[in-house]
């Protein structure tokens, strides 16, 4: 019942009849925002893995379908094994801008749950997609035109396997990109979902923060697919049927909230740090220090 319970409700620390302390550090925040939604983070999951399925079931078939290319797979086959790989992506992409849209709702939430602050999960999911679900799909489209990129570049060395030590530093300049982008997104979602800002100045914020943090930015992108790892190297080394069942644990109740829960943590820090004080927002949103910090704007009319 508390499982399907955080679709319609959620924690308050408003509450009155709870006893509520807030947290000292960051650490501490996040600690209680995953042990008080625990349930509602597996019913976001859900929720999120619907707007999923259509990119999970196109893979999955086109995965199928490659396997009797590879059967028997010749030299003269490569130029059919680049088509259907084309036809692959090209088919990924409409099901990727479908899966950013219920970004939105999630980002929301999770938002919400980082702030230490309570979210109804099915009507904010819903709201935030209808409102939000513009920015959603711009974001979807980067992602896809990443994918686009990296497609051409193997497509390249497929078929050009001798020219491979010549691409080497594009291929790294391509997969810093992709990195940097997949830290870079929480910050962007959750800035389309908190404030009233033009797509393009979303981007400019969000590249600039995530620059400034993206040591810490890695760690928590890298904390997020911790499970995955976890579950490969099972798989790889010791007892594969406990890594698959870890995999598919964790795919089905974690994969698509708790990496978000990071990163709607990160984007709340980085917000809260640079775009806060300049708007005269609070800051230490959750925290026993939080506070409003004066708009910077104010303090120069007031010393002109």
């Amino acid at each position: 019942m508390r499982l399907f319970g955080g679709l319609f409700s959620g924690y308050s620390p408003d509450d009155p009849v709870t006893a509520y302390k807030k947290p000292a550090t960051r650490k501490e925040l996040f600690r209680q925002a995953f042990r008080e939604n625990l349930g509602g983070l597996v019913s976001l999951n859900l929720l999120n893995l619907l707007f999923c399925v259509p990119l999970g079931l196109w893979c999955l078939l086109n995965i199928l379908s490659m396997e009797d290319v590879l059967r028997g797979f010749q030299q003269e086959d490569l130029p059919l094994l680049v088509g259907t790989i084309f036809a692959m992506v090209l088919g990924m992409i409409p099901g990727i801008l479908i899966a950013s849209v219920g970004s939105a709702g999630t980002a929301y939430v999770t938002r919400n749950w980082a702030r230490g602050q309570h979210a109804f999960l099915w009507q904010d999911f819903r709201d935030s997609v209808k409102k939000n679900w513009k920015q959603a799909l711009l974001s979807g489209l980067i992602s896809s035109a990443l994918l686009l990129i990296v497609y051409t570049y193997s497509a390249f060395l497929l078929s050009n396997p001798d020219r491979a030590g010549i691409s080497l530093f594009p291929a790294l300049v391509t997969a810093l990109f992709i990195v940097f982008w997949l830290v870079m997104r929480p910050v962007v979602m959750v800035q389309a979902v908190t404030y009233e800002l033009k797509f393009s100045a979303i981007l400019k914020n969000a590249a600039i923060m995530t620059a400034a943090h993206f040591l810490t930015g890695l760690g928590i992108l890298a904390a997020g697919l911790l499970p995955v790892a976890a579950g490969v190297f099972i798989v790889l080394f010791i007892y594969p049927p406990a890594g698959s069942l870890l995999l598919i644990a964790y795919g089905f109740l974690f994969s698509g909230s708790f990496p978000w829960l990071l990163g709607s943590s990160f984007a709340n820090r980085l917000c809260e740090e640079f775009l806060h004080p300049r708007i005269g927002a609070p800051v230490d949103i959750g925290l026993e220090s939080e506070r409003i910090v004066e708009s910077e704007n104010t303090e120069k009319t007031e010393d002109e």
